[in-house]
């Protein structure tokens, strides 16, 4: 279970690593960023669709505030789980009543 959330998170990083290197690190990004924002403005109607937490003005502040976003919950969610793990990890040690005393031969 552990293993799977960390392959998961590990792909999912580097996706948005890649698509972020892609569209702000390269030229053809640039451009791709340039066509996507000329729709945006092209067609309102998507503004409306998105929740109210997002008010950009330009496709690509809406890139930038959906990667903060991302970011900000995964950043959360790695917090939740390191709180969890800790719980889990954290042993009582057992008391003098409770310890099986040890044989110490015939």
């Amino acid at each position: 279970m552990k293993q799977d959330s960390f392959k998961a998170g590990l792909t999912l990083g580097v996706c948005l690593g890649v698509a972020g290197y892609f569209l702000f690190g390269t030229d053809r990004g640039k451009q791709l960023r340039k066509e996507l924002d000329q729709v945006w403005e092209d067609h309102p109607e998507l503004k409306k669709k998105l929740p109210a937490s997002f008010q950009s003005t330009s496709f690509e502040e809406l890139i930038q505030e959906v990667m903060v976003e991302v970011s900000s919950g995964l950043s959360h969610l790695s917090d939740a789980a390191e709180v969890a793990s800790t719980k889990k990890t954290k042993t009582k040690s057992p008391s003098k009543a409770g310890v099986i005393k040890k044989f110490k031969g015939v």
